[in-house]
C-alpha cells in the first residue's frame, strides 16, 4: 500500500499551498487546513468537501469554515461556506473566499449555511449551490420550525454569487405538509446527460427524509430549470423501497436509470454495518418524472462507520481486452475498527477506492445487482480522513476532495469525534485507482444496448422488428431514443404490451439466428443467412455481404386451418406463388418448394411459433419424419428437417416495411434510372418518379408504355423501368405488401426479372440492361450476362438480337432520330421472347394521353407470368 509524505511548495501568485506526494501518479494539493488542535471559538476548522467541473471547464471546490466545529443547529453553532477555484485542472488554486457571511440573528436562515452541494451546468457559466441553514438541527426539525434549505446561483462559473434564497417552503412543500425534516445531501449533485427540458439538462438532489405519514426514508428531487422549480421523483407519494434515511448521493446510468447511494449506520457492532445502501429509480416517463424505484439493498464492505461519499460513473475501456465498459467508483474510508476513541474516529481513517465495472444492465437494475460485485481499490491516506466528494476531470481522470489528516477536537455538542479535517485535492487516473484494470475512455458513450438491456429486465422482451419481439416500431423504438424505452416499460407495467404479429398482408423476410456454418470442406465462415428458393428446394444466399441491397427471398404467410400455424408462401427465384412444401422423409434432403396449381389441393401447412427474443420456428403440421419436424440450417448451408429446439432450428421473421432502390444517373442524361423487379406490391411510387413497362421492340426501338399508379399499385414481381426526374440517387418505396393473387392486368411487358442474386442467362441469349447510346437511354447488352437481384432485363435470343434498343419512353424517338431507325419488324414479343400475334390496347391511358400501352387478354381469374399460369 502506498504511503504519503508532506511537501510544501508555493504556487505563483496564490497562497502558499501544501503538496502531499503520494507517488508520481496523481498530485495532491491541500486547499483548507484545520488547525492542529482545534476547540471552540479558537479557531475555525473546515468540513464537508464539494467539488464540481464548470462549463468552461473551470473546477470549483467549497467546504464548511465552522466557528465551533459543530453542524448546522447543534448548540448555537455557526458555519460559513468557502470557496476556491482553478483554471488548470486543479495544480493551482485561488484564494479562499467566502460565498455569504454568517449573521448573528439566530431566526435569520444565514445564520450557518453547511453542507454545500453543488452543480455545474456544463453548457454555461451558471452554478447552482444548495446548504443546510438556520439554526434548527436536523434532530430538532418539524414542520413548523424546520431545519432550513438555502440557496446560492452564480453566473460566471463561481467566481460571484448572489446574495442567497431561502428556499425552505419550496422544497418541504413539494411533499404537502407531510415533510418534518430534510436537507440536501452535500457534495456533488448529479447533472442527467440525457434528459433535456428547454435550456437546461435535468439536475437530481438526494436527502435524507423524515415524514409525518410515511416514517423515514432517503429522497430524490429534480429540477428542469436549473433550480428555480423542483419535482419529486417519482411523485410526493412515492417512496424509495427499503431506502434508509441517511445522507445520499446520485448517479445516472446509460440508459437514464436514476441510481440513489445512501450512507448506511446501521449496526455499528455488526463488520457487515457501515455499507453503502443502493436503490434504482426506472422511469416510464421521464417527461413527466414518472417511474418506479426497485428494492434497496446494502453493498460495500470494509468499512465501520460510514461517510457521507461520492458516487461517479464515468466512461472506461477494460485494459486486459480493450472492451468499452462503465465504471463507478466510491472514495470511502477503508477502517473497520468501530471503537470510539481519539484514535480512529469511529472508523473514519484510511480513504480509499471501491469501485464496479458496469458493462450491463444486469450491473444495476436492481438495488441487489449494484449493491454486489465491487472491488476494492487504491487506498489514498491512512490519516483520519471521512467525507468525499468526486468530479470526472478534463484530462479524463478522477478528481477527489476529501478530508483528511484529522484533527481531534471538542465540539459543541460535546462528542469528543474527528470535527475538523484538511480539505484535499487530488487528481487520480482510473488506471491507477482501479490497480491498472480500467482506463478512462472519454469517447465511449454507448446507450443502446443498456436501454436494450432495460426493456429485457422490466418486460422479459427484446425490443425489435421480428415477430414475437416487443414491436418497436409501435413504440418510436426505431432509432432507439430514451422516450420509445421508457413508452415500452410503461406500457409493459399496465399490461398493455404491443409485439410483432404475423400478418398475411405484409411481405417478410426470414433469417437464420445462427449465422455461423461449417461448408463441406470444414471452414467455419459467418453469414447472415437468409431463406432463399433455388430451383425446387429451399435453400440459402451466402454470403449476403457481397450484396447487401439484396431481397432475395421475401416471404409471405397465410392463415392456415390451424390456430397456431401458417402457411408459408415463397416468392422467389423470379417465380410468384410457390409453397414451402412439407419437410422431407429423408434426413440431409433439403425442403421442397412446390407450385400450386389446383385451388383445391392446399399446401403443407407450419406451425409458426414466436419467441419474445425473436426466434421464430417452423414446425410442420405433417411432417415426414415425425422426429424431425422442423425446418433446419444444416452445416452444409442446406435447409432440412431437424428438431425445433435445435439452435439451428430458429429464424428471425422481419416485416419489409420500405425497400431503397439506387438509381443509376446516366451519362449526359437528366434523372436517375433502374431496371427492377421486386418481390412485393408498393402503394405507389415517390414524388417525380415514373414506372414504365416495355411493350414491344420495332428496329432499334424499344417503345415503353407509362405504368400508371393512378390505375394500378407497383405491382409485385413485374419488371419495370423507373425513372426519377429529379436525378435522385435513391428512392424508397413505402407502404409495402405481399400480394399472392392479381386482381388486374398489366401492361404487356417484354421484360424479364430476377430476385436472384447474381442471375445469369442462359449461353443461347443476350441479356439487355441500362445504357446510353447515341445520347438516348437504351438498352444495352450486359457484360458477361450476369444480372444482379431484384432487376429487370431484356433477354433474346442471339439470332434475333441486336446490338442495342433506344428506349422510346416519350413516343418522340422515331421524329428525332428517324435517320438512325429501321422498321425491320412490328412483332411484340412476351416475356420469354416470343412474338405474341393478337393483342389489344388497355383500357387505362398513359399519362401522356396516347393509348399506347398494350395487354394481351389473358381469361378471366387467371394471370400469365414467366409461362406459368397461376389460379385466382
Amino acid at each position: 500500500m502506498k504511503k504519503l509524505t508532506s511537501l510544501l511548495v508555493l504556487a505563483a501568485a496564490l497562497l502558499p499551498l501544501s503538496l502531499l506526494a503520494q507517488s508520481t501518479d496523481y498530485p495532491t494539493v491541500t486547499l483548507w487546513e484545520s488547525p492542529a488542535k482545534p476547540t471552540i471559538n479558537t479557531a475555525p476548522s473546515h468540513r464537508i468537501p464539494a467539488i464540481v467541473r464548470c462549463g468552461d471547464g473551470s473546477l470549483l471546490a467549497v467546504c464548511d469554515y465552522r466557528y465551533n466545529l459543530s453542524d448546522v443547529g447543534v448548540n448555537g453553532s455557526q458555519i460559513e461556506l468557502q470557496y476556491r477555484r482553478s483554471e488548470d485542472g486543479g495544480k493551482t488554486w485561488s484564494a479562499a473566499k467566502t460565498v455569504c457571511p454568517k449573521v448573528s440573528t439566530r431566526s435569520n436562515w444565514k445564520y450557518a449555511m453547511g453542507d454545500a452541494s453543488l452543480v455545474a451546468d456544463r453548457e454555461s457559466g451558471e452554478v447552482l449551490m444548495m446548504c443546510a441553514a438556520g439554526s434548527t438541527g436536523m434532530g430538532a426539525s418539524t414542520a413548523s420550525n424546520p431545519i432550513k434549505v438555502g440557496q446560492f446561483r452564480s453566473s460566471d462559473n463561481g467566481r460571484t454569487w448572489d446574495d442567497g434564497q431561502d428556499v425552505t417552503s419550496a422544497i418541504y412543500g413539494l411533499y404537502s405538509g407531510n415533510a418534518t425534516a430534510l436537507f440536501i445531501t452535500s457534495g456533488s449533485l448529479c447533472q442527467s446527460r440525457y434528459v433535456k427540458v428547454d435550456k437546461y439538462y435535468r439536475i437530481y438532489a438526494a436527502f435524507p427524509l423524515r415524514t409525518s405519514r410515511n416514517g423515514n426514508t432517503s429522497g430524490v428531487i429534480y429540477s428542469d430549470d436549473f433550480g428555480r422549480t423542483w419535482h419529486v421523483l417519482g411523485g410526493p407519494t412515492t417512496f424509495p423501497t427499503n431506502t434508509v434515511y441517511e445522507e445520499a448521493k446520485v448517479t445516472e446510468m446509460p440508459d437514464g436509470s436514476v441510481v440513489i447511494m445512501v450512507r448506511d449506520d446501521a449496526g455499528k457492532s455488526n463488520l457487515n454495518a457501515g455499507k453503502k445502501n443502493f436503490n434504482i429509480f426506472t422511469y416510464t416517463d421521464s417527461e413527466k418524472g414518472e417511474g418506479f424505484w426497485s428494492k434497496a439493498v446494502s453493498g460495500i464492505t470494509g468499512m465501520k462507520n460510514a461517510c457521507n461519499n461520492s458516487i461517479l460513473t464515468l466512461p472506461a475501456r477494460r485494459v486486459s481486452d480493450g472492451k468499452n465498459v462503465y465504471v463507478s467508483v466510491v472514495a470511502l474510508p477503508f477502517h473497520t475498527n468501530d471503537t470510539r476513541d481519539a484514535v480512529n474516529n469511529y472508523g473514519r481513517k484510511s480513504v480509499g477506492f471501491y469501485f464496479k465495472e458496469i458493462a450491463s444492465i444486469d450491473d444495476y437494475k436492481e438495488g441487489s445487482n449494484l449493491a454486489a460485485g465491487w472491488q476494492r481499490g487504491l487506498q489514498v491516506t491512512d490519516k483520519l480522513s471521512a467525507y468525499t466528494d468526486l468530479v470526472l476531470l478534463e484530462n479524463g481522470n478522477v478528481g477527489l476532495l476529501a478530508e483528511d489528516n484529522g484533527k481531534q477536537g471538542l465540539g459543541a455538542d460535546g462528542n469528543a469525534e474527528t470535527e475538523a479535517y484538511d480539505i484535499i485535492f487530488r487528481d487520480i487516473p482510473l488506471s491507477t485507482l482501479t490497480g491498472g484494470l480500467y482506463e478512462t475512455d472519454l469517447t465511449y458513450g454507448e446507450r443502446e444496448s443498456f436501454m436494450d438491456g432495460n426493456i429485457l429486465a422490466r418486460t422479459g422482451g427484446v425490443a425489435g422488428t421480428a415477430v414475437g419481439m416487443i414491436d418497436a416500431d409501435a413504440y418510436d423504438y426505431a432509432p432507439k431514443t430514451q422516450q420509445g424505452m421508457e413508452a415500452i416499460v410503461k406500457a409493459s407495467r399496465e399490461g398493455a404490451l404491443q409485439t410483432v404479429m404475423l400478418d398475411q398482408s405484409t411481405p417478410y423476410r426470414v433469417r437464420s439466428v445462427n449465422t455461423s456454418f461449417t461448408d463441406e470442406n470444414g471452414k467455419t465462415s459467418t453469414y447472415d443467412l437468409r431463406l432463399w428458393g433455388a430451383d425446387e428446394t429451399l435453400g440459402i444466399l451466402a454470403p449476403v455481404d457481397n450484396d447487401a441491397a439484396c431481397l432475395s427471398t421475401v416471404f409471405g404467410f397465410l392463415p392456415a386451418s390451424t390456430a397456431d400455424g401458417h402457411e408459408i408462401l415463397a416468392l422467389n427465384a423470379g417465380r410468384h406463388g410457390r409453397y414451402v412444401g412439407a419437410t422431407p422423409s429423408a434426413v440431409n434432403t433439403s425442403v421442397p418448394l412446390f407450385e400450386q396449381t389446383d385451388a383445391a389441393v392446399m399446401p403443407p401447412t407450419y406451425a409458426v411459433t414466436s419467441a419474445a427474443d425473436g426466434r421464430s420456428t417452423f414446425v410442420c403440421n405433417a411432417p415426414g419424419m415425425a422426429s424431425f419436424p422442423a425446418i433446419h440450417l444444416d452445416n452444409h448451408s442446406r435447409l432440412v428437417a431437424w428438431k425445433a429446439e435445435s439452435d439451428n432450428s430458429h429464424f428471425y421473421i422481419e416485416p419489409v416495411n420500405e425497400w431503397t432502390i439506387p438509381m443509376q444517373k446516366m451519362e449526359g442524361l437528366e434523372g436517375s434510372y433502374a431496371l427492377v423487379n421486386l418481390p412485393f406490391t408498393c402503394a405507389g411510387l415517390p414524388e417525380n418518379t415514373e414506372a414504365y413497362a416495355v411493350e414491344y421492340l420495332h428496329g432499334r426501338v424499344a417503345d415503353a408504355a407509362i405504368y400508371d399508379d393512378d390505375c394500378r399499385p407497383f405491382a409485385v414481381t413485374y419488371p419495370l423501368l423507373l425513372v426519377n426526374r429529379d436525378g435522385d440517387e435513391t428512392i424508397t418505396l413505402q407502404g409495402l405488401a405481399h400480394s399472392l393473387y392479381v386482381t388486374h392486368l398489366f401492361p404487356h411487358n417484354i421484360l424479364s426479372g430476377t430476385l436472384q442474386s447474381g442471375f445469369t442467362a442462359d449461353a443461347g441469349n443476350v441479356v439487355y440492361g441500362l445504357g446510353v447510346q447515341d445520347g438516348l437511354l437504351s438498352l444495352v447488352p450486359i457484360e458477361g450476362g450476369v444480372v444482379p437481384a431484384n432487376t429487370a432485363y431484356l433477354t433474346l435470343p442471339k439470332a434475333e438480337a441486336r446490338e442495342f434498343y433506344y428506349l422510346n419512353l416519350d413516343g418522340t424517338i422515331d421524329a428525332v432520330s428517324a435517320e438512325k431507325l429501321t422498321r425491320t419488324s412490328s412483332a411484340i414479343y412476351d416475356l420469354q421472347g416470343r412474338r405474341v400475334r393478337s393483342a389489344q390496347r388497355d383500357a387505362c391511358q398513359s399519362k401522356n394521353g396516347q393509348s399506347s400501352m398494350f395487354n394481351v387478354q389473358w381469361p378471366t381469374g387467371v394471370y400469365i407470368r414467366n409461362g406459368k399460369k397461376i389460379i385466382r
